[in-house]
């Protein structure tokens, strides 16, 4: 599904900029997903959220740097390269995000996540360097 959404997003990119794309991608994701959180979870759900700065905060980081910038980034990345090139992309998020939640959070840097991330990054370099 995905892939789909690659190579779509490659096909897209000819009429529509990154940012549009990102929008479109994004509305439609919180179009799907709330209701579909509230029929799986309940509205007990979304009434349970913690309503304190330090939630709302982790909410729009979330949001902001972990989706939204990404997936602007992501949309630039398919229209400057190419869809394989940029699903790469997906292999380093994590580590990005983490970094930033170390660096925001003060989040604990662990050894599993040092090893996973010079995994990310071996493989990223393998796959995209020249041979």
């Amino acid at each position: 599904c995905f892939s789909l959404y690659n190579i779509l997003s490659k096909r897209a990119q000819r009429s529509f900029s990154p940012l549009t794309l990102t929008s479109a991608f994004l509305f439609t994701s919180v179009i799907v997903s709330v209701p579909l959180t509230i029929f799986i979870l309940g509205p007990q759900a979304i009434l349970a959220f913690t309503h304190t700065p330090a939630s709302f905060l982790t909410v729009i980081y979330t949001a902001l740097i972990g989706t939204i910038i990404f997936y602007f980034l992501y949309q630039f990345s398919i229209k400057q390269t190419t869809p394989l090139i940029a699903s790469l992309m997906l292999y380093l998020q994590p580590v990005f995000a983490v970094i930033l939640g170390i660096i925001i959070f003060s989040e604990k840097l662990t050894s599993s996540f040092i090893t996973g991330s010079i995994l990310s990054l071996i493989s990223v370099w393998l796959v995209t360097k020249k041979s």
